[in-house]
């Protein structure tokens, strides 16, 4: 079992070698991901195959586009200087620029969709613009508080995959995982606490607006994010329709000439970040056609007495490999189902399993959140994970004590 881990370890040891040296992320993780595959079993014209399948399927393509409308919306929106609008109401509102640059990400945090740092990332960011607030923390900061819903919001694909997997009530899911929820809005306060250096004082406007005038810019700020939310979550608009309608009706409002506003286009084609998408999908693939999967089956069933530790490795790991919650919550929950049961599961271990899956996904090289987050405030991620880990380490004890204390309770 040593030799297998081994084998594993080895290509996520190199990719985070790579990126610690500055090597171009799609790179290093072709170059992880190959090597992977070579490990597990996977020949040179296998790997030619998954790729080229990989980089043709719906899903990708999808993806790839979502991604690009998002880099676009946001040369539209800066072009309107709707963040300013934002960023200036928000002050006049709410007084704290604490406020502002949690409530961007949280709110962005409901959009369930892929990439979504990137919407709140420059509001984040114009609100401490003039504050000594580093890269590493400001990617934290927007990523922490963009993602303390994935735990519970019953829109996240993680959470409805659970309910399915476990043939549970979409809402006791979200019961029992919201407290981690909270947890996690909790631990990102006291981590600003800790690292946020004192702000300056929000400079407020002497020409005072009215309250109304106020909210009424707050919406024409971000009204592109809030009709994305809308037609995702109420009218149930596929992501890539409701991103894509959504940029066409900003842009069409945009004033100025076709040609002139048509250059925003090309803008929101950046080669880094659409690239590492493609390469994060083929990543993907070589790990869901590969041993990695048999690897996990073998370690559930040799587990014994440590099987609280694989409950949280195996979800961890392949959430860490992945980078997304549907694969972690489709791939390893099936394996458990005798661990959990299956006619009244274990709602304790339920929360464990995903929570365990949901760390690993936050720890992620291959997040699109993580990786798109950092490269836009050109933090490294080193520097990022130093201050992600001490949170990712609180809420896994927290998890790990809580089902040790409560599993069996429903039973």
């Amino acid at each position: 079992m040593i030799v297998p881990l081994l084998k594993l370890l080895l290509p996520l040891f190199l990719l985070v070698v790579l990126l610690s040296r500055k090597v171009n992320i799609s790179l290093s993780l072709a170059v992880s991901g190959i090597s992977m595959g070579l490990l597990f079993g996977l020949t040179p014209a296998r790997m030619a195959s998954l790729t080229g399948r990989a980089l043709l399927e719906g899903e990708t393509l999808e993806l790839f586009f979502v991604i690009y409308f998002v880099l676009t919306l946001v040369q539209v929106m800066k072009a309107k200087d709707s963040l300013s609008l934002f960023v200036g109401a928000a002050r006049e509102l709410f007084k704290s620029k604490k406020v502002i640059i949690v409530l961007a990400p949280a709110i962005i945090g409901l959009l369930p969709m892929p990439a979504g740092a990137l919407l709140p990332a420059p509001i984040v960011n114009e609100t401490l613009k003039d504050d000594p607030v580093s890269p590493a923390l400001k990617t934290y900061i927007n990523y922490w508080f963009r993602h303390i819903w994935e735990y519970s919001w019953p829109l996240s694909s993680g959470v409805i995959i659970t309910a399915a997997v476990f043939h549970l009530d979409l809402m006791k899911v979200t019961l029992i995982n919201l407290p981690f929820t909270l947890l996690a809005a909790l631990i990102g306060f006291l981590s600003m606490k800790v690292y946020l250096p004192p702000l300056k004082e929000v400079a407020l406007s002497k020409a005072r607006s009215s309250r109304k005038r106020l909210w009424l810019n707050l919406f024409l700020g971000v009204w592109e994010v809030i009709l994305i939310i809308l037609l995702i979550m109420v009218i149930h608009l596929p992501p890539l329709l409701a991103m894509g309608g959504t940029v066409l009706l900003s842009w069409l409002l945009l004033p100025g000439k076709a040609l002139s506003k048509g250059r925003l286009f090309i803008k929101g084609f950046q080669v880094t970040l659409l690239s590492s998408t493609l390469v994060i999908m083929v990543f993907k693939a070589f790990i869901l056609n590969s041993s990695v999967i048999d690897l996990s089956r073998e370690l559930i069933g040799k587990a014994g007495s440590f099987q609280i530790l694989v409950m949280m490795g195996i979800p961890f790991l392949i959430g860490f490999l992945t980078g997304i919650s549907n694969a972690f919550a489709g791939i390893t929950f099936p394996l458990f189902l005798s661990v959990v049961g299956t006619t009244n599961p274990d709602l304790a271990k339920v929360m464990y399993l995903y929570v365990s899956g949901f760390l690993g996904v936050l720890l992620s090289p291959v997040h699109f959140c993580l990786i798109l987050s950092a490269q836009y405030y050109r933090a490294k991620l080193s520097d990022v994970y130093r201050l992600l880990l001490p949170s990712i380490i609180a809420v896994a004890l927290l998890a790990t004590a809580a089902v040790i204390l409560f599993q069996g309770a429903n039973r």
